[in-house]
């Protein structure tokens, strides 16, 4: 990216990773936060809350928000702001952890320049 340039992260809160919207308990963690390991997804994946049947087999990476800020730094980006939202940019399923009394982090906006 050329000096100047600005880079902006819209995306889901890595938080909401932990969790699975069509468990029997959705606010009960699935997984670390700090889990490693790729995720196996085998379905199709839609964002209206249809079903989208089996698709492709592909791989979810989680990272922590530390790691996506820190690899931010160390490629030479300078942080201008990072936020916080109590809305989720996910399938509808997710929208189960909106406007609770204790709210989760949904998603977040990443805004770094590229030195």
């Amino acid at each position: 990216m050329r000096s100047g340039g600005h880079l902006v992260i819209y995306e889901t809160h890595p938080i909401l990773e932990m969790f699975n919207p069509d468990a029997s308990n959705p606010f009960q963690p699935e997984i670390s936060y700090f889990e490693k390991s790729p995720i196996r997804i085998e379905n199709s994946i839609t964002y209206d809350g249809s079903d989208g049947g089996a698709g492709q087999t592909g791989y979810w990476f989680v990272h922590t928000l530390g790691e996506i800020v820190s690899a931010c730094v160390q490629n030479g980006f300078q942080l201008q702001s990072l936020q916080e939202h109590p809305h989720m940019n996910r399938e509808e399923d997710y929208a189960v952890y909106e406007n609770r009394s204790a709210q989760l982090p949904l998603c977040y906006t990443l805004v770094a320049q590229a030195a």
